[in-house]
């Protein structure tokens, strides 16, 4: 357990040095706990969004909106981009989304049915 977020259901994702790892709890927020080594002990989480439906990848985090719409928004260790809008995704209702670690498969429920959707190149 992470600082009493990550519990039955949540989703990790970490960075490929082991010092930040992401915790989508399933209830629409998103938290960021970091470490000094990749053998230190975790410190407490930070929520980092809320209200949103959150999927995170080695580098960008995808989210769904209430109001509509797919954003992607790139992240460091420490922030989160400008959120862009996914047009190619964004004419249908959107939840649930789930993304691969190398962002070229997007898992969702799509007006309410599983989709999928792929592409190419991550920069597709």
């Amino acid at each position: 357990m992470l600082g009493g977020v990550c519990g039955s259901g949540a989703s990790l994702t970490g960075g490929v040095d082991g010092t930040v790892i992401f915790v989508d709890d399933h209830a629409d927020s998103l938290s960021r706990f970091t470490r000094a080594t990749a053998t230190s002990d975790w410190g407490s989480g930070v929520v980092v969004a809320n209200g949103l439906d959150p999927a995170v990848s080695l580098s960008n985090v995808y989210f769904a909106t209430s109001a509509g719409g797919l954003f992607v928004s790139a992240f460091s260790e420490q922030d989160f981009g400008t959120p862009a809008r996914v047009d190619e995704l964004s004419s249908i209702r959107i939840t649930d989304p789930t993304i691969s670690l190398d962002d070229l498969e997007l898992a969702f429920r799509g007006d309410f049915q599983p989709m999928i959707a792929r592409r190419g190149r991550a920069t597709d």
